[in-house]
């Protein structure tokens, strides 16, 4: 049997770091529309929809072709609210007004808008065949490996994570060429996949979660990723962009 797969786009009118951060103009455009076109152009996922508490950004999401069933309530967006939160909410609901059984949701966070559709779905692709996945999060590779980097004790002696890795008291570790340690990742907002099995154990990714491997195309947490971003030219030979300038309402 096929297997429902959802996108989620969570995008809550309460941010502080820039107001109404989920709609500003990017490149002509609302923010949020930059994902919701990456869902339509997507040749996997069955259903889009908008988590929002706010109906302005209801109105804007659907004028760009998200769904909004419902209007997220405010308890599950403040500033404390977590992804479960939403994600078991949107799950819940769905599953109680309309008898859906969702199978997969695949989280997509407005604040990485430059994306290629095709990798949404290799990665939807990667979760759907192998069943002992638990869930997959987009990573990509660390310029410098996290294992250099240090703990500050409260006297202020810095401890390296080295001596972790090693299980050694060594500081002199730390001064180790990063090609003698290992890799490490950095989690982004660029496909993230829920197995809904989870929900009911209170977790979203499990204990067999895939790193699914991405690039690191920036996302948007304040005014100057916002402004780096909108600097960001090459974004306007996007499929996505493409997409927006001939179905988009700007």
């Amino acid at each position: 049997m096929k297997k429902s797969i959802y996108a989620l786009i969570m995008a809550r009118g309460g941010s502080k770091s820039i107001p109404y951060k989920n709609i500003v103009d990017l490149h002509g455009y609302p923010l949020l529309a930059w994902s919701i076109a990456a869902c339509k152009l997507s040749k996997k996922i069955d259903k889009i929809v908008l988590s929002t508490n706010d109906k302005k950004i209801a109105k804007l999401g659907k004028r760009y072709g998200a769904e909004v069933p419902f209007l997220r309530p405010e308890k599950y967006a403040t500033d404390s609210s977590t992804d479960f939160d939403a994600i078991n909410h949107c799950y819940e609901w769905f599953k109680f007004n309309k008898n859906i059984n969702i199978d997969y949701i695949v989280q997509i966070r407005p604040t990485t808008p430059y994306r290629d559709p095709k990798l949404i779905d290799r990665a939807i692709k990667v979760i759907s065949k192998n069943k002992s996945l638990t869930g997959l999060r987009s990573v990509y590779e660390m310029s410098e490996t996290a294992w250099k980097t240090f703990h500050l004790d409260k006297t202020g002696i810095l401890n390296p994570l080295t001596n972790f890795y090693f299980k050694s008291n060594n500081k002199e570790l730390a001064n180790l060429p990063r090609q003698k340690l290992p890799k490490t990742y950095f989690g982004q907002g660029y496909v993230d996949i829920v197995d809904t099995k989870n929900l009911k154990k209170k977790t979203l990714y499990g204990n067999k979660c895939f790193g699914f491997l991405s690039p690191n195309v920036g996302e948007i947490d304040n005014y100057n990723d916002l402004i780096r971003l909108r600097k960001d030219k090459n974004c306007k030979k996007l499929k996505i962009f493409e997409y927006l300038q001939k179905y988009g309402k700007n």
